[in-house]
């Protein structure tokens, strides 16, 4: 069989590569030069296909010798110098560009690839002049007016790099790359609205290309379009998720997370986040925003784990062991809250807020010298701060300061008087010393504010006893009941106070729930038994007293 020649060879390989089968094109050009190692074409064409697989460094090799056979050759050149560049070798590849202008001074596409050297080199000056060069020899070249428009908003002349990139989609409305520079340069002038709407245009032009509506949803978001914004990304990902080769990136998740939470879609952003934490698992932003979203659901458990996870990837961060301690304060793990917020406070020790909730969990801890410490600490980075003195007037209040602990409350309640914890503390601070009128009105202020507080309608209970309004302490003590007071002692106390007004029958009842609950106490079968004989039920007063 007659071996071919390398002409053969050759077109066999321009058809390989035409039909994209780069590999055999390799393997074919290289069985032309291995016959005719001498023709500068064969080199230029082998370079070309190596630069498509990525092959940079062979492609170098073989287009350096294509210049060696054919030093006049303005192609080899100028794809010499595309491949220094994506080496990183800026002086070459200029060296190259211009070899190839010097060759060929009438090619637009040179002076654009020496322009873009240029630009990364810093040149801005030149490579304005190389640029418009380029759209003097063709004025029609979209990629020369978007280029041109880069260096001039480098340069920090941005109305007139707008200018360029508007007569760059102008000559191509299919240019993405023209859109996204012209909307970047339109939002670095705050002028978010045209970037928005200049995206949105983009989308109907491209309706198929996620990165459009990535950048759209980005600037939608600018302008808290919130809905539109998750539209245009769910859009992406779902493009990016359908096209060969492609997957939403976790910048685009991590996004479309934050987004959702915009609009309180927990659910969905949290989902959103651990598809990013997938895609890329250390990512202390992401872990940040997801605890955040679990917080919101108080799934405090999986909040904790995402937070702690912060702390291990950054763990210089104030914010996040401020959020971590307050988790675990919603799950009652106050001493390892206790080490968070104390870490939060050496890495930010001018956080008021910070103090204030360290001194909020050393409370609950008993331990409320230390709180009186750290509360005044808060105090003094923000005088203004309600909470703060509602907190240092309940730890006053535990260590007997009743004078001190009833002025912090009362500029708690004189800096926001809606605070319904503040007016319960308050309450008890007037029930110790036996000061009843006071007390009432306080726990009835906590409860006007805030109906749902048992243990403040439990303390009213006591107060009213002490007042002998006993119709109104046997109201609240069965509003507490019903919010979920439920022990021996608040059905004893309530059974003592129907015994007061000789309602019987309900204190039998009262008195029998004491007894379910708790049967070894002899004090509450004591007073069951009382109550049965008021009734004259003297069987069952027997088996109550015995």
């Amino acid at each position: 069989m007659k071996e071919k020649t390398p002409t053969q060879y050759f077109q066999q390989g321009q058809q390989a590569f035409a039909a994209g089968q780069l590999e055999k094109a390799v393997t074919l050009y290289q069985k032309a030069i291995e016959l005719n190692p001498n023709l500068a074409l064969y080199y230029q064409s082998l370079g070309d296909v190596l630069v498509q697989i990525g092959k940079w460094g062979e492609a170098a090799t073989v287009y350096q010798k294509a210049i060696e056979l054919k030093p006049t050759s303005a192609l080899s050149h100028h794809n010499l110098g595309k491949v220094l560049v994506n080496q990183g070798n800026l002086e070459q590849a200029i060296a190259s560009y211009s070899q190839a202008i010097k060759i060929n001074p009438n090619f637009s596409e040179f002076y654009i690839s020496l322009g873009a050297a240029l630009v990364q080199k810093g040149l801005l000056y030149e490579a304005i002049a190389h640029f418009q060069k380029a759209i003097s020899l063709e004025p029609d070249s979209s990629i020369a007016h978007q280029n041109l428009g880069v260096a001039l908003e480098k340069q920090g002349q941005i109305e007139e790099g707008i200018i360029c990139y508007r007569k760059a989609i102008e000559i191509d409305p299919g240019f993405w790359e023209g859109y996204q520079k012209l909307g970047t340069a339109l939002t670095k002038l705050g002028d978010f609205h045209q970037a928005a709407k200049i995206y949105l245009k983009a989308c109907q032009i491209i309706p198929n290309f996620a990165t459009v509506y990535h950048y759209c949803g980005e600037a939608l978001a600018k302008l808290h379009r919130w809905d539109e914004a998750i539209a245009a990304y769910q859009k992406a990902i779902d493009l990016l998720g359908g096209q060969k080769n492609t997957t939403p990136t976790a910048v685009v998740y991590h996004q479309f997370g934050y987004l959702l939470t915009q609009q309180k879609k927990w659910d969905e952003a949290i989902s959103a986040y651990r598809k990013a934490i997938e895609l890329q698992p250390n990512s202390p932003d992401v872990y940040h925003h997801l605890g955040y979203a679990l917080a919101q659901q108080q799934k405090w458990e999986e909040a904790v784990t995402a937070y702690r996870k912060v702390t291990e990837l950054q763990p210089n961060s104030p914010d996040v062991y401020h959020y971590l301690g307050y988790a675990l304060s919603q799950l009652q793990q106050w001493e390892e809250a206790v080490v968070a917020y104390r870490k939060a406070s050496e890495l930010q020790p001018n956080s008021p807020d910070v103090y204030h909730h360290l001194g909020h969990a050393l409370i609950q801890l008993k331990q409320n010298d230390w709180a009186v410490a750290v509360l005044r600490q808060a105090i003094e980075l923000n005088p203004n701060l309600a909470e703060a003195y509602g907190d240092l007037g309940k730890a006053l209040s535990n260590i007997k300061q009743w004078d001190e602990a009833i002025a912090s409350l009362e500029r708690a309640i004189k800096l926001n008087p809606n605070l319904a914890e503040v007016y319960s503390y308050l309450g008890e601070a007037y029930a110790t010393p036996k000061q009843w009128d006071k007390a009432i009105v306080n726990y009835r202020r906590a409860l006007e504010l805030n109906p749902k507080l048992p243990k403040v309608y439990h303390s009213l209970a006591l107060a009213l006893v002490q007042q002998q309004k006993f119709d109104d302490a046997i109201v609240s003590y069965r509003q507490a009941i019903e919010l979920g007071i439920n022990t021996a002692e608040i059905h004893h106390k309530l059974g003592h106070t129907l015994s007061k007004l000789k309602r019987w029958e309900e204190a039998v009842v009262s008195y029998g729930r004491a007894v379910e609950i708790n049967p070894n106490s002899a004090a509450v079968y004591h007073v069951l038994g009382e109550s049965l004989v008021q009734l004259e039920r003297w069987d069952e007063a027997v088996v109550a007293f015995v």
